[in-house]
């Protein structure tokens, strides 16, 4: 299985990049990985929320068409621990899921329309994170599902 991790937004934080690199590093003995950063919608005094979601849903849907799997990340989407999670990503290894797509939103989430034609969702936490530490947490909580699906001394 490849896991594509789509994204609005570049991480500019070094210590957020450097953790980044190095779970994405462990992660590549288990399966392909990529990351795929989508410009970032300007932000100014004339845009409102409604502008962004659309001018990031115009982003996304670009992109999205070439990807079968689909899981947004999403406050409202299922809420797993660290070993409900690796069951997840087991299931879709097992299923023959050859690409996991999952979306990061930009600072409002995602469009109605994106969440309408996209209805598999998760959800790291019940707490607010900036887009760039969820990019680590989602790759550090990665590669644990891949340490507990092998067996492999990490999660504790």
């Amino acid at each position: 299985m490849n896991i594509n991790i789509i994204c609005i937004g570049k991480t500019t934080d070094a210590f957020v990049k450097e953790g980044i690199s190095l779970y994405l590093s462990r992660i590549k003995h288990f399966c392909g990985i990529n990351i795929i950063e989508l410009p970032e919608v300007k932000n100014s005094s004339t845009n409102n929320k409604e502008f962004l979601l659309k001018k990031e849903e115009e982003l996304l849907l670009k992109i999205l068409y070439q990807h079968t799997h689909v899981v947004l990340l999403d406050e409202k989407g299922l809420l797993f621990n660290s070993t409900e999670f690796s069951r997840y990503v087991e299931k879709k290894q097992n299923s023959g899921c050859k690409t996991l797509t999952l979306v990061i939103g930009g600072a409002y989430g995602f469009s109605e329309n994106i969440h309408n034609l996209y209805k598999e969702k998760i959800a790291l936490s019940q707490m607010t994170f900036t887009h760039q530490m969820v990019r680590l947490f989602l790759t550090e909580q990665l590669y644990r599902a891949f340490t507990i699906i092998k067996n492999i001394p990490y999660h504790n």
